[in-house]
């Protein structure tokens, strides 16, 4: 999505809102602008069904569609609840570890499709200086990392499937089950991904620590 803000006079914005937050989600038009920034932004989806616009996704939904994908996907900031002082955030880097795994089958005219994401993760700061580097304590930030990621997955799938619009495009997956177009076209894609179960498994493994070699409690 596209969008440019008009201008109200020389050189300045009729909207001049507050610096953007990374975490937060926003769709071309919607994104805060100060007085320097450019009027032309570029975020988010536009969701069709044939020729017919009937939603929109957000940059964040953006990123895990790209992540779904598997091609050319994005290396991804993300900041996530301390698994263990949840009032403060831990930040890390995210990126594919490899292709999304998917198998689909076909029973009694539905689709199930499962699949596996494999991502890689670097932390580069905690502040609560817990040391979820050592053994234990790693296992529950991947964990967190996971779920996080694929509740983000889930409620995008849950936002689409509603309109049958594949995204994603899993549908190159389902059409290749088929021997010819006209059974393809027998099967109206667009319904049987509304009906479609989908089920999203995500595990993250934290390779690095970007610049931070060892988390230390700080000197009294």
């Amino acid at each position: 999505m596209v969008a440019a803000t008009p201008k109200n006079g020389r050189d300045n914005p009729t909207d001049k809102r507050s610096a953007i937050e990374k975490t937060d989600e926003y769709t071309a038009g919607n994104i805060p602008l100060s007085g320097g920034d450019s009027l032309t932004n570029f975020a988010g989806l536009a969701l069709f069904k044939a020729d017919k616009m009937v939603g929109t996704l957000t940059n964040e939904e953006c990123r895990v569609v790209s992540l779904l994908e598997g091609k050319n996907a994005p290396t991804c900031f993300l900041a996530v609840a301390d698994p263990n002082v949840p009032e403060k955030s831990i930040n890390v880097i995210i990126r594919l570890g490899r292709s999304p795994k998917k198998e689909m089958t076909l029973q009694d005219g539905r689709f199930t499709l499962n699949v596996d994401v494999m991502l890689e993760a670097e932390v580069t700061s905690i502040p609560s200086a817990i040391n979820y580097e050592m053994t234990g304590y790693k296992e529950q930030l991947e964990e967190q990392i996971s779920l996080v990621i694929q509740g983000e997955m889930v409620n995008m799938l849950q936002k689409t499937q509603p309109l049958g619009t594949d995204v994603v495009g899993f549908g190159y997956q389902a059409r290749a089950m088929f021997r010819t177009l006209a059974e393809w076209r027998d099967i109206d894609w667009s319904d049987a991904y509304r009906d479609a179960d989908i089920h999203i498994k995500v595990n993250t493994k934290i390779r690095r620590s970007a610049l931070m070699w060892q988390s230390s409690p700080i000197s009294k």
